[in-house]
């Protein structure tokens, strides 16, 4: 009981000492939330009243719009600058709670009272603690009633503010304790301090310099995001990448609960490991930079090794060569190192107080620098052999129609567009087991990843970067990207990869698109968003076969057929949730490009069962010219003349020429249409060959506006009238 009494006062006088940190963080909080919720709802108001008077349509509520701005102030996941907020109150709250570490004569009262040191620890970390806690909670309540006073109703906010609260709390306390333990470690403000942003940017930063080592000099690297890479697990050894990362995986909901059950038990261990340090803290390191002699050479061999390593990048992306990448490992390290030992000792003398500790870490920056430099693990040049591969994932870096984005229903009911990267859909999905091919590609991407001057590489085609993802046996993933090769040289295994349908299915999403889940197919003819002809199909069974029929037809599609022939028009096939989420971007009249492009796959002519399904329907884009009113063509080309050599590059480089003839003809419109494709339809095959004219066309639309879009010949479909006018254009230009 006595040493509960004597707690409870030991806390009573940290309370009073800590009285004006008590009162700048209520200010803070008090600024920070009411003062600016209050600020954000008279702003979101009178956004909402001017909209309603201009006549605008509206789909949500007055309350609805407001209620929507005080969770964005008081939920978990809404509000970033609480993060800067929390991370600036702990640093404070660390620094406050522990000065008298600091300061000779309060170490020595402090523990010169009859009190364990554990109980002095308790009422002081608590202290730090509860200040920040209070105060948020206190102005929380203020803001709650602010809210009240706009008419939000309370039961519709009350528990995301109080989750935020405990989110925000939790990521406080392991910030804090950390800035705790690094006081701590230390017998000087300053210094402590500078150890509290060693502990919360070191892990990150070192994890940093070793990916930009990584994409600086292996030529095949390819970032591996979400997975555990040494780089990843880096930099999350930090209270603040910890936070951040919780921070963002709640707005999706994913990951979160595994982030906060592991920052629950990480301030929890830094919290005992400070109190354990406090109480074999000797009182005779206050004023001293280090308070434990042991930990002098791991900090400063730590922080030698991190600035060689960046020196060397540095002065590698100023100037590219090997000595001045040598002379940055060097100077990071010894300016490093003259600087730890000058805050360690307080006395320039000491700059090189530790000379072989020094040139052992310069000698490992070293060796870091050309081992990386020269690949002598051998990273670019890795190809592993078919028996030691579980599956591979292959992005051939063509096709960038296609759209990977998912529209999804939230636990609210509504439609939301969860964003897909290409990368990690196609790895997510591809299993490809006929593991030939992929290596086949892998092995000339390495050849032409090490070529000296590959810019200037003669020959091939079809010149792309392929990323390759391998799942190896004992389930490690192992990625690779192989900048600039042309496909023309590996087109057999290209050729038996398109066939693979384990390759198709991770390539095209729709593949996966059950037939009995789409309520809509949606047929388009279009280019530079100009729509030439659409139409929609809502008949369930119609649909349900159109989409059975087209997969069948797109699975079957080779590289024979996309060289000889291009797409007419496009489709995309919509289930509830999608068609939702298209009809109401559609009512707010807001752009969204999935709503608008996404979805859509090629119409090709030799999809013949499908083309007859959408004649059926009312889909027919052969006779699409024969809908619109073609009023002028302008077809454009370009020609090349070298100049005269000169000194100067620019003055001896080529120059071109830019000629165009133009059609107002109906007959010759006709046939330079029937001969024309689409440039958006070239863009969705990669494997087309056109001709270099462009064709602008001029629309004139049923409401008496104009419209354009952009065409190309396919090679050797270029009219002879056209080409005979070209050329007589060119002539008369050149003389």
């Amino acid at each position: 009981m006595t040493s509960k009494n004597l707690f409870f006062k030991l806390e009573k006088e940290e309370w009073k000492r800590k009285l004006w940190l008590a009162a700048l963080a209520f200010l803070v909080f008090f600024f920070a939330m009411p003062v600016g919720l209050a600020l954000g709802l008279s702003n979101a108001a009178e956004r909402y009243d001017t909209m309603v008077k201009s006549g605008q349509i509206i789909l949500v509520s007055r309350t609805e719009t407001l209620t929507q701005t005080v969770l964005n102030y008081v939920s978990a996941s809404k509000n970033g600058m609480m993060i800067v907020l929390m991370i600036a109150a702990a640093v404070v709250c660390g620094a406050a709670s522990f000065s008298y570490l600091h300061n000779k004569k309060k170490v020595d009262f402090y523990h010169s009272i009859p009190v364990k040191r554990a109980t002095l620890f308790a009422a002081a970390f608590l202290t730090g603690l509860l200040i920040p806690a209070a105060a948020y909670a206190l102005n929380l309540v203020l803001a709650l009633g602010v809210a009240a006073g706009y008419g939000v109703s309370l039961g519709t906010v009350a528990s995301s503010a109080a989750v935020g609260w405990a989110f925000h709390m939790l990521y406080f306390w392991l910030l804090y304790s950390v800035a705790v333990l690094a006081m701590m470690m230390t017998g000087n403000l300053v210094v402590g301090l500078l150890g509290t942003t060693v502990f919360y940017l070191y892990f990150p930063a070192l994890g940093s310099v070793i990916s930009a080592y990584f994409s600086t000099f292996f030529r095949t690297y390819l970032p591996t995001y979400g997975e555990r890479t040494i780089m990843d697990i880096l930099e999350r050894i930090s209270p603040g990448s910890l936070y951040l990362l919780a921070y963002n995986s709640l707005q999706p909901g994913e990951g979160a609960a595994s982030l906060i059950a592991v920052s629950v038990i990480a301030a929890v261990a830094v919290t005992a490991l400070a109190a354990i340090l406090y109480q074999k803290r000797p009182s005779e390191a206050a004023g001293k930079a280090m308070a434990f002699s042991v930990s002098k050479p791991a900090v400063r061999i730590a922080l030698v090794l991190l600035f060689s390593l960046s020196g060397g990048l540095f002065f590698w992306g100023l100037h590219s060569t090997s000595g001045w990448a040598v002379f940055g490992v060097v100077a990071g390290a010894v300016l490093c190192h003259c600087i730890v030992e000058i805050i360690y000792h307080f006395d320039f003398r000491k700059l090189f107080a530790h000379k072989l500790q020094l040139a052992v870490c310069t000698a490992a920056g070293l060796a870091v620098l050309f081992c990386f430099k020269n690949d002598w693990l051998g990273y670019d040049t890795y190809l592993p052999e078919a028996d030691q591969v579980a599956e591979a994932a292959v992005d051939l870096g063509q096709d960038y129609w296609i759209t990977y984005d998912e529209i999804v229903r939230k636990e609210d009911g509504s439609a939301v567009r969860n964003y897909k990267n290409d990368l990690d859909y196609q790895f997510e999905h591809m299993k490809i087991t006929n593991l030939q091919p992929v290596l086949e590609i892998a092995a000339k991407g390495i050849e032409y990843g090490l070529a000296e001057d590959q810019e200037n590489s003669d020959g091939g085609e079809y010149w792309t970067t392929v990323n390759i993802q391998y799942t190896l046996k004992n389930g490690r993933k192992v990625r690779r990207r192989y900048y600039r090769m042309p496909l023309s040289e590996v087109m057999d295994a290209v050729e038996e990869l398109w066939e693979d349908p384990q390759y198709q299915y991770g390539k095209y999403p729709i593949l996966s698109k059950s037939e009995t889940e789409v309520v809509r197919a949606e047929y388009r003819v279009s280019s530079g968003g100009t729509v030439l002809q659409t139409a929609e199909l809502s008949s369930g069974e119609q649909v349900q076969e159109l989409l059975r029929v087209y997969k069948e037809e797109l699975r079957g599609l080779d590289i024979d057929t996309m060289k000889s022939e291009n797409p007419i028009a496009q489709l995309r096939f919509l289930d509830e949730t999608e068609a939702e989420y298209a009809d109401v971007k559609t009512e707010e009249d807001s752009y969204d490009s999935w709503a608008q492009d996404g979805g859509y796959y090629p119409v090709y002519p030799s999809f013949v069962r499908t083309l007859e399904l959408m004649r059926q329907a009312g889909m027919e884009p052969e006779t699409v010219w024969d809908h619109v009113q073609a009023e002028e063509i302008i077809i454009e080309d370009s020609s090349a003349m070298a100049q005269e050599s000169s000194e100067d590059f620019m003055a001896s480089s080529e120059r071109y020429i830019f000629y165009q003839v133009s059609y107002r003809n109906q007959e010759e419109i006709k046939e330079i249409l029937a001969n024309a494709v689409l440039e958006d339809y070239l863009n969705m095959n990669w494997l087309a060959e056109i001709e270099t004219p462009v064709i602008y066309i001029t629309i004139r639309n049923e409401n008496g506006s104009q419209s354009n879009v952009t065409a190309r010949f396919p090679v050797g479909e270029e009219p002879d009238f056209v080409v005979q006018a070209l050329k007589a254009e060119l002539e008369n230009q050149m003389r």
